[in-house]
């Protein structure tokens, strides 16, 4: 059976070919079928998403997030924009490990702006906070 079953939306494989209409159905934790269905295939709950699209999830890969994970550990802004992965520090500037001392200015001011007061160095010291 399938727990939780998508039909009438569009569906957005990250391929890069156009979308296509599918039913996309969920059991536990992963995506069990995309494609068309039988009718009447048991669902425990299904979602109507006639006129929208459905995408197993987005990467954002330039991300800030491991700050604002600190003041909102739920990551809902992420969540609701479809946001499943999540890429960090690939500029340099990341919450851990902090490098290098012209970075030092800039992290203090904005933990301080976010109201964070703990600090660390390392990753193990980020993780344990």
């Amino acid at each position: 059976m399938i727990d939780v079953l998508f039909t009438g939306g569009m569906v957005v494989d990250g391929t890069g070919q156009p979308a296509f209409p599918a039913e996309v159905g969920v059991s536990g934790d992963k995506i069990v079928h995309v494609g068309p269905l039988e009718p009447g295939t048991p669902a425990a709950w299904t979602v109507d998403c006639t006129n929208l699209a459905l995408a197993p999830g987005f990467i954002d890969i330039h991300s800030h997030s491991d700050y604002l994970l600190l003041v909102n550990r739920t990551a809902d802004s992420k969540i609701t924009q479809g946001v499943t992965t999540e890429i960090g520090g690939n500029c340099g500037f990341s919450q851990a490990p902090v490098i290098g001392p012209h970075l030092k200015e800039d992290y203090e001011r904005y933990l301080t702006d976010l109201g964070i007061e703990d600090r660390w160095s390392t990753l193990g010291e980020f993780y344990r906070s």
